[in-house]
């Protein structure tokens, strides 16, 4: 009974210590500290956006904003750590605009404040096309469009993405992707291919391709600034 009694009472406080105190106790905050740092900092995010999750220590209530005009940063859940920790959730959403961009996320309890400024870097120019298509190949750009089909073909650790053209019978591949790609990635080699009514007809190899932007749906590739690839998974 004691055990059980002492368990109680070890949850009670635990729950006591996450409760945020009013305004009152105690009338003025005595700290706040956001990530370990005092003052002012500032937050970089990359062009795909991310989760952030910052920390928060003070000993009175304390409260998180936005401007108004601010609509790629949303201002997620507070929770409670233990007595006077709290984490606070942060989603920075993608920038699909040309230019970088920033805002200011005020954290205050009573005369205390913190500024963390949230910047976000412009995308590569590149990844603003979103037609999917091997662009500067041998014989120009081929692109999906209403006369085409795409497809992905997956073996093992790498994939091929093809576009097909059904009235000629042409099949345009890129092949030798990894599976597992990541935005700064670099490729050793690609290799294109079209084969017409199942012959080939040429081949070419791409090698230091750059991986520009990586998504759940499509991939944005860079081997100069002539020859690149828009492919979707």
């Amino acid at each position: 009974m004691k055990v059980r009694l002492a368990a109680y009472l070890a949850i009670a406080a635990a729950v006591i210590s996450c409760v945020e105190p009013e305004k009152k106790e105690p009338d003025v905050a005595g700290f706040l500290v956001v990530n370990r740092q005092v003052g002012d900092f500032e937050l970089p995010v990359s062009p795909d956006g991310a989760e952030v999750t910052l920390t928060v220590t003070c000993d009175a209530a304390w409260t998180a904003s936005l401007p108004k005009e601010t609509s790629w940063i949303r201002i997620g859940e507070k929770v409670c750590l233990e007595k006077n920790n709290w984490t606070l959730s942060i989603d920075v959403f993608p920038n699909e605009g040309e230019y970088p961009r920033s805002s200011e996320i005020t954290i205050s309890a009573d005369d205390y404040t913190t500024v963390v400024t949230v910047s976000q870097t412009a995308p590569d120019p590149l990844t603003l096309n979103k037609n999917p298509g091997l662009y500067g190949v041998q014989g120009g750009d081929v692109l999906l469009t209403a006369g085409r089909q795409s497809s992905s073909f997956h073996y093992g650790e790498r994939w091929s993405y093809r576009l097909v053209d059904p009235v000629t019978l042409t099949v345009s591949a890129l092949g030798n992707i990894p599976e597992n790609l990541s935005a700064g990635d670099v490729i050793p080699f690609l290799t294109f291919k079209t084969v017409v009514q199942g012959l080939s007809d040429y081949t070419e190899t791409y090698r230091n391709v750059a991986v520009v932007r990586s998504t759940p749906t499509m991939v944005w590739l860079r081997q100069s600034e002539s020859v690149y690839f828009i492919v979707e998974r």
